[in-house]
């Protein structure tokens, strides 16, 4: 996870334990291999992320009205052009 996130070890710890103490993830063992455990997400959290998808998409759709749909496309390739000169 660590080198997903491009995080320290300790940095993704004290995420994941921040996590667990709000009840967003749960740890259980691993059938597979009992020297480590898998992460789950909590009930709790797939309702949050309903109702920030929800928000998403009400968002998205208000920022959009009046715009046309080819404008919208134009916009996201140029983001996406910008985004990449930041990162080269």
């Amino acid at each position: 996870m660590a080198s997903f996130l491009k995080r320290d070890k300790a940095q993704v710890t004290r995420l994941l334990n921040a996590l667990i103490q709000q009840g967003f993830i749960a740890k259980e063992a691993n059938p597979q291999d009992k020297r480590s455990q898998c992460l789950c997400i909590t009930d709790e959290a797939k309702t949050l992320l309903k109702q920030i998808k929800t928000i998403e998409k009400n968002v998205l759709a208000k920022m959009s009205t009046d715009i046309s749909k080819e404008t919208l496309e134009e916009f996201q390739q140029v983001s996406k052009q910008l985004t990449r000169n930041l990162l080269s």
